[in-house]
């Protein structure tokens, strides 16, 4: 990787649809060059996908939650092919094994994720949500 792919990667992480051929005329490239150098960063995993920004209030769902879980280990992994399908997981490093990010239609909502599917999880120990204002 480049300072041209460097370049290229800032475009698309502001905007991932903008067309090659703007992208090859900012960096005085032909739109060949910018295709071959964003297939060769996505077959070498540098790129792995690109993706939409929703406005989760316009669709409905205007909280935003993170739920952060404390796992017994040997059930961590279940709860988190649990849940993938369902809401964003990640696994953390610390007082916390998991994060999740939710988006709800109200706090009703939320409240009753938490009580009613997590609480139906076994080997979760501890909930904490966190709620974005």
């Amino acid at each position: 990787m480049d300072e041209v792919d460097e370049k290229i990667i800032s475009v698309l992480e502001k905007d991932s649809r903008t067309p090659f051929t703007e992208i090859a005329k900012s960096l005085d490239l032909s739109d060949v060059a910018v295709k071959k150098r964003v297939e060769k960063l996505l077959a070498s995993g540098i790129l792995k996908r690109f993706s939409v920004e929703l406005d989760q209030e316009k669709m409905g769902k205007p909280v935003r939650a993170y739920v952060l879980l404390r796992c017994s280990p040997e059930n961590t992994d279940k709860i988190v092919s649990d849940l993938r399908d369902k809401v964003k997981v990640e696994r953390t490093i610390g007082s916390y094994d998991l994060l999740l990010s939710v988006d709800f239609e109200d706090i009703q909502a939320l409240r009753n994720f938490v009580e009613d599917d997590l609480g139906a999880i076994m080997g979760i120990a501890e909930i904490r949500t966190l709620i974005r204002v």
